[in-house]
Order: structure tokens, then sequence, then C-alpha cells
């Protein structure tokens, strides 16, 4: 099982048995890929028993070694090769399922030669060979991307993933804090797009082009947090970027909407937010209740 698969694999199990977003098989590569065949660009659909999925148009039958099928079956449309280059899957992706590889090293076991139970891409690029130039090949592809969620479909999720938690338009320090990628979804972001601004563009969120917390984001940051806790402002020790959703410091809450103390800022917040309408169904049941 080589690392492609393997993570791929792994985000499937931390997704409740669904595969992350994937970029969708562009219109040039459907002349020789079905999308009905694979989950998206450069990854491949595999079933537990049957093995892998042949992703060409036509034949999408199971094989637990999938580069001997597309040598023999498919080469009228170029091969194994050609189906790497169409899907964007690195060549150092050995392409075999897990029952196939669980296999391979059980009779290494026996014979008493040690086959690692995940290789890395390292040992893939000296495995694979390609030169120097392998790594910077490899990295190019929409399979090496989908390991690092890098993707356009990816980041695009992840941003968008980011803006629900916190309620508002991310800025890139509540991105880094709030995902769990760190830095490198700002990082992917801007490979990507250019821009952070950019990149909320393509998502469909409207850039944040400001200096400092201005009197409505202020007001928007405690209406997100009023709806996630039934209807209570913050306190002064829950303001911070550290809070979900995120809050700007009781300093610059009070700084923006005045008060002599915490208490009477909460007050005038109160008064300027208008009454609290519950928006959950459990919440709506327990108003109508009391």
């Amino acid at each position: 099982m080589d690392p492609y698969t393997t993570i791929v694999r792994a985000k499937q199990e931390l997704n409740d048995g669904r595969l992350p977003p994937m970029l969708p098989i562009p219109a040039k590569a459907r002349r020789i890929i079905d999308p009905a065949f694979t989950p998206g660009l450069g990854a491949l659909e595999e079933d537990p028993e049957k093995g892998l999925r042949c992703p060409v148009r036509g034949c999408g039958v199971y094989r637990h070694r999938l580069v001997g099928h597309l040598e023999s079956a498919h080469r009228a449309v170029g091969g194994a090769r050609a189906v790497r280059v169409t899907l964007s899957i690195p060549d150092t992706a050995i392409l075999v399922s897990r029952w196939a590889r669980s296999r391979a090293s059980e009779t290494a076991k026996k014979i008493g030669k040690h086959v690692p139970a995940r290789e890395t891409w390292r040992q893939g690029y000296r495995k694979g060979g390609g030169g120097k130039r392998g790594p910077i090949k490899a990295a190019r592809t929409a399979g090496w991307k989908n390991m690092r969620n890098s993707c356009a479909a990816q980041v695009a999720h992840r941003i968008i993933d980011v803006r629900n938690q916190i309620g508002r338009t991310p800025t890139q320090r509540e991105a880094t804090l709030v995902d769990h990628g760190g830095s490198h979804l700002v990082y992917a972001a801007k490979l990507l797009y250019g821009t952070w601004n950019a990149a909320l563009a393509t998502c469909g969120l409207r850039p944040r082009m400001m200096r400092g917390w201005e009197l409505g984001t202020v007001l928007d940051c405690l209406e997100a947090w009023r709806a996630a806790h039934r209807g209570r402002l913050p306190s002064k020790a829950s303001c911070g970027m550290a809070s979900i959703p995120m809050l700007p410091s009781w300093k610059v809450i009070r700084a923006r909407l005045g008060g002599r103390n915490w208490r009477e800022t909460m007050q005038i917040a109160a008064t300027a937010l208008g009454p609290y309408v519950p928006t959950q169904p459990e919440e709506i049941e327990a108003e109508v209740a009391t």
C-alpha cells in the first residue's frame, strides 16, 4: 500500500467513511476517464474486498493490482502512464489495494524480509526513480495535493469550515488558529490564488478590507457568540482570539462600545443587538417550555 492511497484511506476513516473533497474530473479528461468510476481528480475508488476500480471509461472493473490491468486491457488509451497523467496521480504511487499490500507484507515476513507498513514519499522517490526532479514532479500532481489537503476543492472546504466555526469571514491569523493544519491553510491558499483576499473571493466570501476592529465587526462577533451560547453574552475572561466563535480582546470591545466597566459595556451590546431570537430547534423548544 503506497503512501498516496494510505493517507487517502486515513482521511476517509476520519470523515465518517466519506472521502475528502476532490477536484472534479475536467471535461478534457472525460474522453478517457469516467467520473462515475473515481471520486475525483488525483484519486481512485477502492473496495475493501474487490480492490481498486479501473477509472477508464467503459470499464470500471476492480483489480487488486491496477497497473497490470491498465497495461494489458487499455493499451489503446496509453496504459497506466496515460491514466496517471490524466488523473494527475504521481508516478511513485504503485496503485495496489490494501489486501494486496497486506498479502505481500505477510509473505515478506515469512521469508524474513522486512517491508515497512507505510512507506514515505521519500522512499517512493528512491524506488520509483525519476532522478532529482522526482519530488518536484510529484508535488505538482493533484494526488500529492490531495494528501496534503491543499488542492483547490480542499482549500475552499477548509476556509468555509473556518468561517462557519467563527461565524464570520476569517483573517489569516484566525484561519491559522482555528484550522487543524495551522499556517498550512494560509500558505496553500496563497499558493493557489496569490493573496488571502483572492482566496476568500473565490470561495464566495467577502474579503475583509480593514485595519483593526470596527464597531460593526465587533457587534457581528458578539452576535455570533450569543447565537452559539444560547443568548448569553461573553464574560471578560471569554474574550480573545482563542475563543470559539472568535472575539476581540475585552479592551477592544469596551473601546468600541463604550461603558465604564464590563457590565455596562455588555448592557450597551445587548441594546445594540436587540432581543435574542433562538435559531436551534432545541433552543426554541426550551423557550416555549419556559
